[in-house]
């Protein structure tokens, strides 16, 4: 199943704003394939908009996780901007919170990219 993301360079950033309501098993071939171009090169910087999202599953979440290693492992980092309350629960719940941003908004995420 295909997801659809727009993708767009803020500076030194990459935002991949998705374009669907659920991130789910389904969709993350899709997805990974389209966000992993924005994890090349050092220091990698990925804002992940998920304004229109309010459903993640169990993958998605280990998708996140995936993406984080690899951005901070090239010395870059990953955040995630405008969660529905239901997702950053789930997200709240594993922890991701510990090492993953999370933002109101895009322009916050990537302010706090560029400290």
């Amino acid at each position: 199943m295909n997801m659809t993301l727009t993708i767009t360079g803020e500076g030194r950033a990459r935002v991949a704003r998705i374009g669907a309501p659920r991130l789910v098993y389904a969709t993350l071939d899709s997805f990974e394939e389209q966000v992993a171009p924005c994890l090349e090169g050092e220091k990698p910087w990925l804002v992940l908009d998920f304004a229109e999202v309010n459903y993640i599953d169990s993958a998605a979440i280990g998708c996140l996780m995936d993406l984080y290693r690899r951005a901070t492992g090239s010395g870059g980092g990953l955040a995630v901007a405008s969660l529905a309350e239901r997702v950053e629960r789930m997200l709240r719940m594993t922890g991701a919170h510990e090492f993953i941003g999370f933002h109101g908004s895009v322009a916050a995420a990537l302010a706090a990219g560029d400290s």
